[in-house]
């Protein structure tokens, strides 16, 4: 190769090089808000994978101009801690759980109520949309945040490792994990020992016999591999979990409002829902690997169902009595969410 064209070869690289830099700056200048995103679920979850496409679509929805970093795994904040969190701007966006957080959210947690007949995460959402949008009480609880996504995960059920619950009678004297609220103390009045516990806590505790079992859904079952500690999974739609993706409101107010609404158009009801029907596939999915693998899954017989139920009901009517005030009336919200699960249900 001659000199001359060396040095044309080298302008070209050159010239290539610095291209390539100026599109690079050219990208780094578009992002406005780099957003940090707290999860606790796995990074190979259903749950973050789901999120991760969220964050695409809102960079795409905003023309680049905001880009929002996922941190998985606990690594940012720890599952019970997302919520302070997001309040205090350590992260902000969080993924969280209402169970962690007992009295703070107590008319989303409508559906966290025991057998009330609602059995997939879909409906549950609709349901708790539906509530969103027309019961200032749900509003009231949501107005330091910005809220993005409300949802639920796929009914509960109880897994145990040595013993069946096959019967109220059985379920006496286990200790097992549960979220705080309304599973906890129905746990408790079902004659069980209930145990709060995190979800990466949950493993080793089964192994080493500290807890008999838990109160948990299928995806997260398969998420943190506790099929490979639990023999027994009682199938009998206890209750239903709300998840919500809540931001910073300080920094959702510094952020114009023209982005604000190019957000808002991938976030909402549909997205929500969307990401029941992520825990519905996912659950799906561990519901026959813990059969492939050799795990009992258990139904009730109508007997032993009304034995749990005729319980389960004394304590809803106590939560309406509970929750009765003179800005609220309980038993009207009760009743009106038991409408929507009717509505709702295929």
């Amino acid at each position: 190769m001659t000199t001359a064209k060396k040095f044309q070869v080298l302008f070209i690289l050159t010239l290539a090089i610095s291209s390539a830099a100026m599109l690079s700056s050219a990208a780094e200048a578009k992002t406005k808000y780099r957003l940090t995103l707290a999860m606790y679920d796995p990074a190979q979850s259903a749950n973050t994978q789901y999120q991760e496409k969220w964050a695409e679509k809102v960079k795409k929805a905003t023309n680049g101009e905001v880009e929002i970093q996922i941190f998985p795994g606990g690594t940012l904040c720890s599952a019970p801690d997302t919520l302070d969190a997001v309040k205090t701007g350590m992260c902000d966006i969080g993924w969280v759980f209402t169970s962690f957080y007992p009295n703070q959210f107590q008319f989303i947690d409508v559906v966290t109520l025991p057998m009330m007949g609602i059995d997939s995460a879909e409906l549950a959402t609709n349901v708790l949309w539906s509530l969103y949008e027309t019961e200032p009480v749900i509003k009231e609880e949501l107005k330091n945040f910005q809220m993005l996504m409300l949802f639920t995960n796929t009914p509960n059920l109880i897994g145990t490792s040595q013993k069946p619950v096959k019967s109220l009678a059985d379920i006496s004297g286990l200790k097992l994990r549960s979220p705080t609220g309304a599973a906890t103390t129905m746990v408790k009045k079902w004659g069980a020992n209930p145990i709060a516990m995190g979800p990466g806590d949950m493993y080793q505790s089964v192994q080493k016999g500290v807890i008999d079992g838990y109160v948990f859904e299928y995806a997260g079952i398969g998420n943190y591999a506790m099929n490979e500690v639990t023999k027994y999974y009682t199938e009998m739609n206890l209750y239903v979990g709300p998840f919500m993706l809540l931001m910073n409101k300080g920094r959702w107010d510094s952020i114009p409002a023209k982005i604000q609404q190019q957000i808002l158009s991938v976030s909402g009801r549909q997205t929500s829902i969307g990401a029941a029907a992520c825990f519905s596939e996912d659950a799906a999915k561990t519901r026959k690997k813990v059969i492939s693998g050799g795990g009992t899954v258990i139904k009730l017989t109508p007997e032993a169902y009304t034995q749990f139920k005729v319980a389960a009901d004394k304590y809803n009517q106590e939560w309406v009595s509970t929750h009765k005030s003179a800005d609220v009336d309980s038993q009207a919200f009760f009743n009106k969410t038991l409408q929507l699960i009717d509505k709702y249900k295929k």
